[in-house]
C-alpha cells in the first residue's frame, strides 16, 4: 500500500499540469526505495549508475549508498561498480537498469520514472515483481495510459494487447483486452537465466519501451572492511625513552582493490600524556593497491615508571574483490 500511494504522489508531483518533464529527476523517484537495491549486484549497480547520470544531480555528491550493510559515498560506490564491470566485463544496458529498478517500484512510480528518463509521456509501461530477474516464471503487468485521444471502434475504446518475448515464452493467452488507464497481466516463463530476456508490448499500433533482464551474473562482489593494528609501543626508562615511528600498511585480498577515501587511521593508548605524545597519520600517496599510515609516539621526559606511556595504532580501509557465484 505504501508503494502504491508513494507512486501516485510522485506521479502527481512530477506531472501536474503546471509542471514540465524537465523538473523531474529520475534518481529522486528511486531514492525512496534505496535500501531495496542491495538485493542483487545488478540492482545495486543499476542504482549507482542511475544516481550518477540523473539530470538533476546537484545533491548527489553527499548521497550515501549502502552495500552489504557498509556505507559508501557516491564516488566510492562508483569506484566499486566500475571495478566489478572492468573485472567481469558485465555491462548493463539502460533498458536493463530501468527494468531491474522498476521491480522495486509500484506501476505508477514506474510510469513516472520512465517519463522522467525519456523526457516525454509514455503510453505503455511494463512492470514485473521484486525478484523476477532471478525467477524462471513470473507475472508481467502491462499498463495502458494513452496520452492521445483513442478512437472509438464499434462503440468501444478497448484494445488488444500483444506481448513479444525473446528468450522466454508466454504461459497465458497473448491477445488480452485492455481498457484505457487499465492493466492486464501475463505469465512468463524464462527457461535460461544465463540468456538476456527481452519483452515488449504493443497496443493500438503503439509499442512500449523494451523491458529487459540481463543474464544472471557469474561473479559476486564482496566489499569488506580490512583492518590491522600495531602495538602497543611502550615508552619509559625501562622500554626505551626515544621516539618511535613505524609504517602500517594494508593491501587488498584476492586480487581486489582498496577504496582509499574510506581509510581511517586512529591511535589509542595509556599512561602519561599519551594523547599528546602519539599520533597515527594517513600517508599522502595511498592508492587502490596499498594504504599506509605513519604511527608515531614520542619519547619520555624521565626514566621513572611514572613517565610510562604506550600507543597502539589502528588502520582500516574498505576493500572490494570478485568471488565466483555458486550455482
Amino acid at each position: 500500500m505504501f508503494r502504491r500511494l508513494l507512486g501516485v504522489a510522485i506521479a502527481a508531483a512530477c506531472f501536474a499540469p503546471a509542471a514540465v518533464a524537465q523538473s523531474c529527476d529520475p534518481a529522486k523517484i528511486l531514492r525512496d526505495n534505496v535500501h531495496s537495491y542491495q538485493s542483487s549486484i545488478q540492482k545495486w549497480m543499476s542504482y549507482v549508475d542511475s544516481i550518477s547520470t540523473g539530470r538533476d544531480s546537484t545533491d548527489n555528491g553527499n548521497l550515501g549508498v549502502k552495500y552489504e550493510g557498509l556505507e559508501l559515498s557516491q564516488s566510492e560506490a562508483q569506484t566499486v561498480s566500475a571495478f566489478y564491470k572492468s573485472r567481469t566485463n558485465y555491462q548493463l544496458a539502460e533498458s536493463d537498469r530501468v527494468s531491474l529498478l522498476s521491480t522495486e517500484l509500484s506501476p505508477d512510480s514506474v510510469q513516472a520514472y520512465i517519463e522522467c528518463l525519456r523526457n516525454n509521456k509514455t503510453d505503455i509501461t511494463l512492470h514485473a515483481p521484486d525478484g523476477a530477474e532471478f525467477a524462471e516464471a513470473f507475472q508481467l503487468i502491462v499498463k495502458w495510459h494513452p496520452q492521445y485521444n483513442v478512437a472509438v471502434v464499434d462503440g468501444k475504446t478497448d484494445r488488444t494487447v500483444n506481448v513479444n518475448v525473446t528468450n522466454g515464452t508466454l504461459a497465458s493467452p497473448n491477445d488480452k483486452t485492455i481498457i484505457q488507464q487499465g492493466q492486464v497481466s501475463f505469465n512468463l516463463i524464462r527457461p535460461d537465466l544465463d540468456k538476456p530476456l527481452y519483452i515488449s508490448a504493443s497496443i493500438d499500433g503503439r509499442e512500449s519501451e523494451f523491458f529487459t533482464f540481463p543474464p544472471r551474473t557469474k561473479s559476486s562482489l564482496v566489499v569488506t572492511l580490512k583492518k590491522s593494528a600495531y602495538g602497543p609501543i611502550k615508552r619509559s626508562g625501562h622500554f626505551g625513552d626515544s621516539e618511535v615511528g613505524v609504517n602500517m600498511c594494508l593491501e587488498p585480498d584476492n586480487g581486489g582493490i582498496l577504496i582509499p577515501s574510506s581509510s581511517r587511521a586512529t591511535v589509542s593508548g595509556a599512561g602519561m600524556e599519551w594523547q599528546a605524545r602519539s599520533k597515527n597519520t594517513l600517508m599522502d600517496d595511498n592508492n587502490q593497491f596499498q594504504v599506509c599510515s605513519r604511527l608515531w609516539t614520542a619519547g619520555v621526559p624521565c626514566k621513572e615508571d611514572a613517565c610510562y606511556h604506550e600507543a597502539t595504532g589502528q588502520l582500516s580501509v574498505l576493500q572490494a574483490y570478485i568471488a565466483d557465484v555458486a550455482r
